[in-house]
């Protein structure tokens, strides 16, 4: 029962383990979904979503999705839709 234990916890400890990095070309083990970049972040590797491009606001407001914040709304700053 003990080795099971052990076992369980050292897995454990595998899963919460982050890659360490100093840029994104550290990243060898981690990989990301598609829709989504491979960055280095506080020193950790990480996926990030890739920001939706827009021309005009009406680019932004025609995805159908919603601000995080309900008092916020969709803009095009930079031809990247964000949310303010």
């Amino acid at each position: 029962m003990k080795i099971v234990i052990a076992a369980v916890l050292a897995f454990a400890a595998v899963l919460i383990y982050a890659e360490r990095c100093v840029g994104p070309m550290d990243c060898q083990i981690t990989l990301c979904a598609n829709g989504s970049n491979l960055i280095c972040e506080r020193q950790e590797c990480t996926c990030s979503p890739i920001p939706d491009r827009c021309q005009t606001r009406d680019d932004c407001l025609n995805l159908g999705k919603r601000c995080p914040n309900r008092y916020q709304s969709w803009h095009c700053v930079d031809n990247i839709c964000t949310c303010y």
